[in-house]
Order: C-alpha cells, then sequence, then structure tokens
C-alpha cells in the first residue's frame, strides 16, 4: 500500500507538515540568521510565502504529482467565477464600510500586498486546500472533524491580534468561525479555491481600506456587514437555479 493510501499515515503526515509551517520560523531561527531583522515586512512576507504557500505546494505536488497540482489545489478552473461571485458577495462591506467611514480610504502598498494579495492566496492554500482539503477529500475525515481542526488553528494564530486576552478570545471565534465557513465555501463549489481565496481578499481589502478595526473581531458596523457578506454567499450557495443564472454555468455547485 503507497503512503498516501494509508488514511492513518497520511492524517499524521498532513498534520506533522502544517505544523512544522506553523512554527517554520521559530525553527528557523536556531539553524539560520534572521536576515530580514530590520524589515518587518519583509520577513512576514517571507515566512508567508515560504510556509504557507512553497512548502504546502511542493508537498502536494510530490504527493499527488505536478500534472494533477492545479487541480488538487483547486486552481485549475473557476477563476472569473470566483471571482465575480466573491466581489458581488462583499458589495455590503464595500458600500457599508464607504458610509460607516465617510469614504475615508487609507491602504498602504505594503498593507496591500501583504495583508490582501499574500495573505488570501498563502492562507487559502495551506488552510483550505491542504489541511482541509487533504484531511477531508484524502484522508477519510468527516466534514465536522476536518472543518473544526481548521478553524481551531486559523483562530489560533490570529490571537495575537488581540491587547487583552478577551479580545483575543473574540478574534479567536470569529477567525476560527470564518475558516470553518470558507472550507464549507470550498467544498461546495466543488473544490473551486479561488471562491475562498477572492471572498478573502476581498473582504481583507474593503475592511483594511476603510480601516474599521484594529483586529480581526471588529465592532457593531464592522460585523452587520460582514454579516451580510456571509448570509449572501449561505444564500446563494444553497440556490443551485440562483447559481446557474448568476454564472451561466449549468451545475456550479454541485454536492459532493
Amino acid at each position: 500500500m503507497k503512503f498516501k493510501d494509508n488514511k492513518t499515515l497520511l492524517s499524521l503526515f498532513v498534520l506533522v507538515v502544517y505544523f512544522t509551517c506553523s512554527y517554520g520560523w521559530s525553527i528557523r531561527r536556531y539553524f539560520l540568521p534572521d536576515l530580514f531583522a530590520d524589515n518587518s515586512y519583509l520577513r512576514s512576507t517571507s515566512v508567508q510565502l515560504t510556509f504557507y504557500l512553497l512548502i504546502p505546494v511542493l508537498v502536494m505536488g510530490a504527493l499527488y504529482g505536478w500534472k494533477s497540482l492545479p487541480k488538487e489545489l483547486g486552481l485549475n478552473r473557476g477563476f472569473s467565477r470566483g471571482l465575480g461571485f466573491a466581489f458581488l458577495a462583499t458589495l455590503p462591506m464595500a458600500v457599508g464600510y464607504g458610509i460607516v467611514s465617510g469614504l475615508e480610504w487609507n491602504l498602504e502598498w505594503d498593507a496591500f500586498l501583504y495583508g490582501c494579495v499574500q495573505a488570501s492566496f498563502a492562507e487559502e492554500i495551506i488552510f483550505r486546500a491542504f489541511l482541509f482539503g487533504l484531511l477531508y477529500r484524502k484522508a477519510g475525515w468527516g466534514l465536522f472533524p476536518a472543518t473544526l481542526i481548521d478553524g481551531l488553528v486559523f483562530g489560533a494564530i490570529h490571537m495575537y491580534q488581540g491587547e487583552t486576552v478577551a479580545e483575543a478570545i473574540m478574534v479567536f471565534v470569529v477567525t476560527g468561525a470564518g475558516a470553518a465557513w470558507f472550507s464549507w465555501l470550498f467544498k461546495e463549489w466543488n473544490w473551486n479555491l479561488w471562491v475562498p481565496v477572492f471572498l478573502h481578499f476581498f473582504m481583507n481589502f474593503w475592511w483594511s481600506g476603510f480601516e474599521m478595526a484594529d483586529n480581526a473581531a471588529g465592532g457593531l458596523w464592522a460585523n452587520v456587514f460582514r454579516v451580510m457578506t456571509i448570509a449572501f454567499t449561505v444564500y446563494v450557495t444553497n440556490r443551485p437555479l440562483l447559481l446557474t443564472r448568476l454564472s451561466g454555468v449549468k451545475q456550479l455547485a454541485p454536492k459532493v
């Protein structure tokens, strides 16, 4: 039996790779110098692109073949579909945040690249395509446990945003629930990773540009419009006929 066909070994391997990537930067300091000690942006970018993107992609390519890699990642199709759906779904955030902020826009280039472009793509690769995707699709985990562990670890890595214990807990709950939602969408949209990638991107984009809050927990109005976006995605995803009309594709989100 091949290693990747043994669900227990594959589960352990996926978890080991994930936690190694999560703590990769801390492990690295024992072997290599900090090349970007004076530049927090370059340090964060190197961590994100190396441990959240490059390593998971290389591992999946080695396991399932380089020709099959785009399909295994969920990037082989549905780019425009994911882009259009995400933009439409986040319009309540764009309009609502614009009104609440008085149309004051402030998004620096570094924040855009790291917090919107890189974060949305790299985090969806490691958390959705790699962690959730492999545990659910390949290792035989049920939807609940695979989604649960994805939400727990995703929430945990964002707890640093809270300045108090209460804020850290709120950030954990909000981001953990968001991870579970992204995983559900990834599955329901027939493993099209572009859907959570672009939702992640636009939600971060509007949130950061209109400076809605200092952390992911947010305040009243930040969450009112965020919930509207989430509700829209849930409604549309559960309406196959509406999906067909919006996309022009006969079976946009077949159940798996």
